[in-house]
């Protein structure tokens, strides 16, 4: 199976990648911070996995635009959309300021890379 995996570089997108590391699967990872994304690309590929990294940051819209169209002119059989981040409540209440952050990072990043790989899937 060829699986696209944003957020690769740690926590469950890591743990994502090195589960579906095998022989019988081909990994498109991506993340922000490049060394440790091709720290898990290589546990990746020790696990017998082909893995092909992407250095890029979600929320750089166009750069997900392009990459989506990259990604589609090959056959896409699986999509974790993991990348995020994570905000919390400060004295009982999210900040707007972080609750803003958010959205971008966790809605508009996943529809900037899907809508133009969603015909391959």
């Amino acid at each position: 199976m060829r699986i696209v995996i944003t957020g690769a570089s740690s926590g469950l997108g890591k743990h994502l990648a090195l589960g579906y590391a095998s022989n019988d699967n081909e990994l498109v990872l991506l993340a922000r911070r490049e060394q440790k994304l091709e720290e898990v690309a290589a546990q990746c590929t020790l696990l017998g996995a082909k893995a092909e990294t992407i250095v890029s940051d979600v929320n750089d819209f166009e750069i997900m635009k392009n990459i989506g169209t990259q990604l589609a002119q090959k056959h896409i059989d699986l999509t974790i959309l993991n990348a995020g981040i994570s905000v919390g409540p400060s004295g009982g209440i999210t900040p707007f300021e972080d609750f803003h952050c958010l959205l971008p990072t966790t809605f508009l990043s996943v529809h900037a890379l899907l809508e133009r790989i969603i015909p391959k899937l």
